[in-house]
């Protein structure tokens, strides 16, 4: 997550606005800057400073939040691929009895569509995991 924040655009911009004041107030030289400009550059980097502070605290959140989403998601997903696997070998099975003729054409339809159904729920685990793990990615 530190690496999410280092490299994230705004924090990158405020920081190097804060490094440009600081590096303009290091070239002053008190003697011949008047007071005024002095303490309106030093203003600057207080305000900046604070806004920097700010911003990171708030972005450090907003990560920590989608992070912490990502492991009941991941769960999701497991779930969701032990229920697809359950439904193919309860389609299997289904099969088996269905030409043993021990079952009926309505009964296998019915597994095929749990079956169906099992492999949508997988597939929507995954894009819901995905799509908060590239937001994520993306949120730098």
């Amino acid at each position: 997550m530190a690496e999410l924040l280092a490299q994230h655009a705004d924090l990158l911009q405020l920081r190097q606005s804060l490094e440009l004041l600081r590096f303009q107030r290091g070239l002053l030289d008190e003697s011949f800057a008047a007071k005024k400009d002095l303490e309106a550059l030093e203003d600057q980097i207080r305000s900046l400073g604070t806004n920097l502070d700010n911003l990171e605290r708030s972005l450090k959140v907003g990560l920590q939040t989608r992070q912490a989403q990502l492991a009941p998601l991941l769960k999701g997903v497991k779930a969701a691929e032990e229920a697809y696997r359950a439904a193919k070998e309860r389609y299997a099975a289904e099969e088996k009895r269905f030409r043993a003729g021990l079952s009926s054409r309505l009964g296998l339809l019915q597994q095929e569509l749990a079956l169906l159904q099992a492999e949508l729920s997988w597939e929507q685990a995954k894009h819901a995991y995905l799509k908060a793990y590239y937001g994520l990615l993306a949120s730098r």
